[in-house]
């Protein structure tokens, strides 16, 4: 199998490195010269989607295009480019619509009565409010007091695009795929947000008691239901006094959530989505009754010591490369040159145990700290 991925930053590293894992050839399409991505694919293409011959040219051969980025005016140009040369386009563009939409997916949360945090004014402060259409972290807002709120709005003359209530508790992440209305819920794990809510740890499996990991699964799959999905959709919750609550949805490739599912169940998302739209079809994954437990973290390495954030610390204008057995952890992901003292890395680690898990990331945190002299 062939696949042109289409964006070289974040979303291209999660989708090249589980294409490589598939054993298919990648290619990575992006407009910019120097992407992460770059360096852990077979083929890359600097171009922009726009342009339409240099398009047909990088991807001739390929047996379907995966986008990873989410410019809306470059994904129309993908839609277009797909229909015109009937070359697959992993790519649901009416559910990505609602998805991408936080104003859109609360309505749908509200009419299916999902569980969700409350609007303001409802649920008085604190609050958090939200622009429409940013993913993740961007453009978000945290008002402790109406204060606070009032300086907001005297600053921007307008509230945010969403107000509602800021729960608290752990995070959790689900994947939903499918097509047809015929529909699978893959593994649960659970998120770290770091200062500006940036998600900078992945882990897998989740201790969540059983009737909660079943709630999870059941609400993905009915929003997937909701919106008729095609492909891919992941759901962020938030167990907040013991309820779970829909943060948002994305039906999109998410980055980090698949690795660490990957390396936990052996599920490969990325091989699914091949699948569902090259030939149409819905396998449905072995169940894994043995989980391993699997951590997955970015880290900025400098002589000031690590500091955990938020994966936009690996949105850097270098190539990436996989590194097996680096400061004994399995895998990294990093910019890390032999004898370099400043550098970026995603972590990727296996045990077969929680306990075991820890101990092995203690020693792979010591082992880095130890390289650039903190001890």
């Amino acid at each position: 199998m062939i696949v042109a991925i289409a964006g070289g930053n974040l979303q291209g590293v999660e989708a090249t490195y589980l294409a490589s894992k598939a054993g298919w050839t990648t290619l990575v399409m992006d407009k910019r010269a120097l992407v992460p991505a770059s360096g852990l694919c077979d083929h890359f293409f600097h171009l922009d989607v726009h342009n339409e011959a240099a398009l047909l040219d990088a991807v001739r051969g390929a047996d379907f295009i995966l986008p990873a980025l989410e410019n809306q005016s470059a994904l129309n140009a993908l839609v277009c480019f797909s229909q015109k040369y009937e070359i697959p386009l992993a790519f649901d563009a009416r559910a990505y619509a609602i998805s991408s939409s936080k104003v859109t997916s609360d309505a749908l949360f509200k009419k299916k009565n999902i569980p969700a945090p409350l609007p303001w004014p409802r649920c008085g402060f604190p609050a958090v409010g939200k622009p429409d259409n940013d993913s993740g972290s961007q453009g978000v807002t945290l008002f402790y007091t109406p204060k606070q709120y009032e300086q907001f709005l005297e600053k921007f003359g307008k509230r945010p695009d969403v107000l509602q209530e800021y729960v608290e508790g752990p995070s959790y992440s689900m994947e939903v795929m499918g097509m047809s209305g015929n529909y699978i819920a893959l593994q649960s794990t659970q998120l770290f947000m770091d200062d500006i809510h940036d998600c900078c740890r992945v882990t897998a499996p989740v201790p969540l008691f059983q009737e909660v990991d079943d709630e999870l699964v059941n609400v993905s799959l009915e929003l997937a239901r909701a919106i008729d999905l095609e492909g891919i959709m992941d759901v962020e919750v938030i167990q907040h006094k013991g309820c779970l609550k829909v943060l948002e949805i994305d039906a999109r490739l998410p980055s980090q959530t698949p690795t660490a599912v990957f390396h936990s169940t052996g599920i490969n998302m990325v091989a699914l989505l091949g699948d569902i739209f090259v030939h149409k079809l819905l396998n449905p994954p072995h169940i894994c009754q043995r989980p391993a437990w699997v951590s997955y973290e970015h880290v900025a390495v400098s002589n000031q010591g690590l500091l955990f954030q938020g994966e936009h610390i690996m949105s850097i204008s270098e190539p990436l490369k996989l590194i097996r057995n680096l400061f004994g952890a399995d895998e990294v992901i990093t910019n890390y040159q032999q004898g370099r003292r400043e550098f970026v890395a995603t972590l990727i680690i296996k045990a077969s145990s929680e306990q075991e898990l820890e101990k092995k990331r203690k020693g792979v945190l010591k082992s880095i700290a130890e390289h650039i002299d903190l001890f």
